[in-house]
C-alpha cells in the first residue's frame, strides 16, 4: 500500500483528518508536530523554547525532514503529515494529498484554538498571512521549493471550508480509494 502525505493549510483540519483516516484504515500515523515534539524533549527544551531555538538553527529542519523519511521507508500503511512530507524523496508508492480551506474560513477556525482565544480575525488574518510568507520564504531557501501548497504536486485535492468532519473523512476515502487499490 502506498505511503499517505498529508500537507494544507492551517485552519484546513489535516491534523484531525489525518488520525481518523489512519485509524478507519488501520494505518500507523506519524505528524511533524510529534517529531518537533520529541527532538525538544531530548533536548530537554519545551516546545516553545525549541521553536525559537530552531529559528536560530534552521539547518535542523532537515533533520525533522530526515527523521520523517525515515519513518515513511520503515513502515508500510501509514499516514504523513507535514509540509515537507509531500516533497521528500521516496523509493515507495507513495500518494500526497493537499487540504485547502478558503482563507475566512481557515482564519475562523484558527480563532478557536487556545492559542488564539482573545485575538480579532483581523490580528489571526495578519499572523496567518505573516506565516505563509515566512514559511515560503522558509522553504525555498532549505528546499527551493517556491510553493508548499502547489496543487501539481498532489495527486488529491480537499477543499475542507463546507464539510464537517465526518463528510471530510468520507471525500478523502473516496479520493484515495482509486489509489490504494493500483498498488
Amino acid at each position: 500500500m502506498p505511503i499517505i502525505r498529508i500537507s494544507g493549510h492551517h485552519g484546513s483540519g489535516k491534523t484531525t483528518m489525518c488520525a481518523k483516516l489512519a485509524e478507519r484504515l488501520g494505518y500507523g500515523y506519524s505528524y511533524t508536530g510529534k517529531i518537533f515534539r520529541d527532538m525538544a524533549e531530548e533536548r530537554n527544551m519545551d516546545i516553545t523554547g525549541f521553536y525559537a531555538w530552531l529559528a536560530d538553527h534552521p539547518e535542523m529542519e532537515k533533520e525533522i525532514d530526515e527523521r520523517q523519511a525515515k519513518l515513511m521507508a520503515t513502515y508500510d500503511n501509514f499516514v504523513v503529515e507535514g509540509r515537507m512530507a509531500p516533497f521528500l524523496p521516496a523509493t515507495f508508492p507513495v500518494v500526497n494529498v493537499l487540504f485547502k480551506v478558503d482563507d475566512e474560513a481557515r482564519y475562523l477556525r484558527q480563532s478557536q484554538r487556545p492559542e488564539n482565544l482573545g485575538k480579532t480575525l483581523d490580528e489571526i488574518r495578519h499572523q496567518s498571512e505573516v506565516r505563509l510568507v515566512e514559511e515560503r520564504e522558509h522553504y525555498k531557501r532549505l528546499y527551493d521549493i517556491d510553493d508548499h501548497f502547489d496543487p501539481t504536486a498532489f495527486d488529491v485535492i480537499i477543499d475542507t471550508t463546507d464539510l464537517d468532519q465526518d463528510q471530510v473523512l468520507q471525500k478523502m476515502l473516496d479520493e484515495l480509494q482509486p489509489h490504494l487499490e493500483s498498488v
